[in-house]
């Protein structure tokens, strides 16, 4: 400022000057004529006149250079704000990532360093600027770092390393800056911490390879496909059906050209899969083999799906067993059918005769005019009683027959139990004599209710009941 108002001054006194010589030398040909004056006079009037002239060339020569100073001030001022601004700016943005941020000439030596970065060697920003920065890292460090200017020295590219040091990762991104002559004159740096992002990656990698590994290891087909078909990842049983190596199938198409009908058909799944989100499952046959296929939509953030799983088995074995036990199911009941029949055919055919015999015995029992002796007696109660037998053995045939051709039918009615319950009593008395078995009938002191069954089955059991429990008592 003092420097700028002695500036201010000496045109102040130079302005002066020039009118003192105006005034000296009288020049009328020039000021005088400006100032309305033909010629100096003596008289009064003229002397105020060109004083009052005089006044107004030195007001206007104090205030030009006065303003001139102002307006230089306001401008200078300006930009100084504006650099300060703009410097603020500059180190809010470089301190602001968390992250090593280093700007370093060809030779190394630091020229801009924010506090994250000289924080990381143990530093301030003021006591790493100007300090070569092999000099301020660790040893192990600036020897693997020297190499690395070295080569972008030689060839100025932008490069990117990883490293891994004290048990973390590091990401180190160098950007030359060329002069005019196309040397490198800067070099930016950029480090930053990636172990969490590293370690993310590695995991991740390692769950792919074990992914990858039991996939290869299942003997079904598996792979992964676009939109359009083509294979993402596929297994080894996959390639192997393409005839292919893992590697060559990714990228070409699940479906060959001219499309086949089983080429059709699985296309049809994949976009079926593609433009309802809902998994598939189906059974196709191809080329004499049959394949369960699976298809499962894969989708992306926005909710679309932009990828579909494939699984497919083969299994023509399978298929096979199915069809032969098909066919021997339905040999089987054929065979069953006809077993039936027979049965009942045969039940019907015994039992024609074997009521004559009955008949006949029947008549010898009771015939009055030529009664039989003891003994005779004694052979025709065995002949009826072996009937009987036989009777409800074909009984029990046609009954199973009946059941095994899906004809078995009950006939409900009303029952009163201690009727029949004296009936299969009456049958089995003489069986009961010869076991010495001894028969107490109190289902009439039971007052029993009446029954709704098929009256000949609901005999049938109890007849069952009844000889069983003379046999075994």
């Amino acid at each position: 400022m003092t420097g700028r108002l002695i500036k201010y001054m000496a045109l102040v006194l130079i302005s002066v000057f020039i009118l003192a010589i105006v005034w000296e030398f009288k020049i009328e040909a020039t000021v005088l004529p400006l100032l309305g004056i033909s010629e100096i006079e003596e008289s009064a009037a003229t002397h105020w006149r060109f004083v009052v002239a005089s006044t107004g060339f030195t007001i206007l020569a104090m205030i030009i250079p006065f303003f001139l100073l102002y307006k230089s001030d306001v401008q200078r001022s300006a930009v100084q704000n504006s650099l300060i601004e703009s410097e603020r700016f500059r180190r809010e943005l470089i301190n602001c990532p968390p992250e090593s941020i280093f700007m370093i000439d060809n030779e190394g030596v630091v020229l801009v360093a924010n506090e994250y970065g000289a924080r990381g060697l143990g530093l301030a920003p003021g006591d790493v600027i100007g300090k070569n920065i092999f000099e301020v890292v660790p040893p192990e460090v600036a020897n693997e770092r020297l190499g690395y200017l070295r080569r972008i020295l030689k060839r100025p590219e932008t490069t990117i390393t990883t490293d891994f040091r004290d048990g973390q990762w590091f990401e180190t991104i160098a950007e030359p800056h060329l002069n005019e002559i196309g040397e490198v004159e800067r070099i930016s740096l950029f480090a930053r911490n990636i172990t969490e992002r590293k370690l993310a990656e590695l995991a991740m990698q390692d769950s792919e390879k074990s992914l990858r590994a039991f996939i290869d290891a299942t003997i079904d087909y598996a792979a992964l496909v676009d939109s359009d078909g083509t294979f993402r990842i596929a297994n080894q049983p996959m390639a192997h059906k393409y005839g292919l190596t893992k590697e060559e199938l990714i990228g070409r198409p699940m479906f060959s050209r001219p499309l086949s009908e089983t080429g059709r058909r699985r296309k049809q799944w994949l976009d079926d899969v593609l433009n309802t989100g809902r998994a598939i499952r189906e059974t196709d046959e191809q080329d004499g083999r049959w394949y369960d296929s699976s298809y499962y939509p894969v989708i992306a953030g926005d909710g679309k799906v932009t990828q579909v799983a494939v699984f497919a088995r083969d299994i023509t074995e399978q298929k096979i067993v199915e069809n032969e036990l098909t066919a021997a199911k339905a040999s089987s009941e054929s065979a069953n059918r006809a077993k039936s029949e027979f049965l009942s055919s045969v039940s019907h055919e015994l039992r024609t005769p074997l009521n004559a015999i009955m008949g006949f015995g029947q008549l010898l029992e009771i015939d009055s005019k030529e009664p039989l002796s003891e003994r005779q007696l004694a052979y025709t109660q065995q002949i009826l009683n072996g009937g009987e037998h036989l009777i409800e053995l074909i009984d029990q045939v046609l009954e199973l027959s009946k059941i095994e051709a899906g004809k078995f039918s009950l006939s409900i009615e009303k029952v009163d139990p201690t009727n029949v319950v004296g009936e299969c009593l009456n049958m089995v008395k003489e069986r009961a004599r010869e076991n010495d078995v001894t028969l107490v009938d109190l289902t009439n002191e039971a007052n029993l209710p009446i029954l709704w069954v098929d009256k000949s089955r609901f005999i049938q059991v109890l007849l069952n009941l009844l000889s069983n429990a003379i046999k075994y008592n």
